[in-house]
């Protein structure tokens, strides 16, 4: 049986030590329990996104919300929004 390797939590800093990305993996593959917060999430100037991933598959029970979410870091509005449900996508731009 091979060895199971543990979940990795690979975060990223910029030049003010600041975390601006983090990236959760196992056995090589984007993976996180969706309950417990976004696979990969990143900041930047101009939008935040965190991504729901499992086995690098978007995903995410649609009753809990999107795979996909990109928000104005200053105001915090929601830019898009995209659900996954199997090979089903739906893709809306957030209304403001």
């Amino acid at each position: 049986m091979p060895r199971k390797r543990p979940r990795r939590c690979r975060p990223h800093y910029d030049a003010d030590d600041k975390c601006v990305r983090a990236l959760y993996a196992e056995h090589a593959k984007r993976s996180r329990d969706p309950s417990q917060g976004p696979t990969w999430w990143g900041i930047d100037e101009s939008f935040v996104t965190g991504e729901y991933l499992i086995d690098d598959e978007f995903h995410r029970d649609e009753t809990d919300g999107q795979a996909v979410i990109t928000r104005d870091p200053e105001k915090g509005a929601v830019l898009t929004e995209v659900y996954h449900n199997m090979a089903f996508c739906i893709a809306k731009a957030a209304r403001r």
